[in-house]
């Protein structure tokens, strides 16, 4: 393998965020002697079969797996991690967050203990920080990122979806020797816009985790978990009925009928992705119109063409936070009504967090 290239391997089925991501991995410092390249894997059947594809396509010794939501923030992350693959090399796979007690029964997603992460869950911004000043070794990292220097298959013959994937791979590193750590991060080298996460699946693949390495762990499920379960999956359901007729009201210019529609569904908004958006658009619609401004809901605009600004505008002040320079300034943007005060005080308070408010504020002042 060549030791003088890193490849960031990108599953995608979101051109605008893989372009997004992209811009992040084009910031990195990139140092003497090492080359870079970016590798989307787009309509990927699974995460594992994705990064199969993408592991087998590279030679490079130093692979970057990572969600198409995931910015890479820490400009000198490649001088990093290829710093602490070199002064270890049983070091197989490091990641920015992971654990150090997988609970018995696999349900992993709330037992990171290790790594700090600046994560974007749609309706809030926060900053997870597990308090830890050195390298730690752990079991398993969170797929957000994760950072190879040795090449083993992902387990495509067992996890077909998405979910489980990284702690599978957790498993096999382990299992052939090889240590798993999280880094020292004195300030987050990360920003995960992962949105609401959706769990339809976790079980039926925490059940194949359990299954598959049964000398470390045994599928339960309490009466109280099935209930819960249940409830999510009827909601996802009703979701999924409403959406139909919800986007068709913006497709057709019926902003305030759809701004009124959403408020119905407000009770559900943080339990699927899209929803949330067109909730958020709905308001900034409504703020933008008290203002007498058509800013975000110009004329034309259907549900797809308002997510999509909707998205630009999110990434532009995330930007700013991060000292990424947009495409163009926001004043300007704002002076030729491409953008409202509005939006941006309402999106301010969902993705950035607290410490960079007043830096973003400033930067949309200032900038030219």
């Amino acid at each position: 393998m060549n030791d003088k290239k890193v490849a960031f391997i990108i599953c995608s089925n979101d051109q605008q965020y893989l372009d997004e991501c992209t811009v992040y991995i084009r910031s990195l410092i990139v140092p003497p002697g090492i080359t870079i390249e970016i590798i989307p894997i787009i309509g990927a059947k699974s995460m594992c079969a994705g990064y199969n594809t993408g592991m087998r396509s590279t030679d490079a010794k130093y692979k970057v797996y990572l969600h198409q939501d995931v910015f890479i923030i820490n400009r000198n992350f490649i001088t990093d991690i290829i710093k602490i693959f070199c002064e270890d090399e049983n070091i197989g796979m490091l990641g920015v967050a992971g654990s150090t007690d997988l609970p018995a029964d696999a349900k992993c997603h709330f037992c990171w203990d290790r790594g700090v992460v600046y994560e974007c869950y749609g309706y809030v911004v926060r900053l997870a920080d597990s308090g830890f000043n050195k390298l730690s070794y752990v079991w398993a990292v969170d797929g957000l990122l994760i950072a190879t220097s040795k090449d083993l298959t992902w387990r495509e013959d067992r996890f077909d979806g998405w979910d489980f994937y990284d702690i599978s791979q957790a498993m096999e590193f382990m299992e052939a020797g090889y240590k798993i750590a999280v880094p020292y991060q004195e300030h987050s080298w990360t920003f995960h816009d992962n949105g609401i996460l959706n769990y339809e699946n976790y079980d039926k693949y925490r059940k194949i985790f359990c299954e598959t390495y049964s000398r470390y762990f045994e599928y339960s499920e309490s009466e109280d978990h099935r209930e819960k379960n249940d409830e999510y999956k009827k909601d996802l359901i009703s979701i999924r009925n409403i959406m139909p007729e919800m986007r068709r009201l913006f497709d057709t210019g019926r902003y305030m009928e759809a701004v009124g529609f959403v408020s119905e569904w407000h009770a559900y908004k943080n339990k699927d992705n899209d929803l949330f958006s067109l909730y958020v658009i709905a308001a900034i619609i409504s703020e933008e119109l008290k203002a007498g401004k058509k800013c975000l809901g110009k004329e034309g605009r259907d549900a797809d063409a308002l997510i999509y600004e909707y998205q630009k505008l999110r990434f532009m002040l995330i930007r700013l936070a991060f000292d990424i320079e947009p495409e163009i300034a926001p004043k300007i943007l704002i002076e030729r009504g491409d953008i409202s005060e509005e939006a941006i005080n309402i999106l301010m308070d969902i993705v950035i967090y607290d410490d960079y408010r007043t830096k973003v504020k400033e930067k949309i002042k200032n900038l030219r």
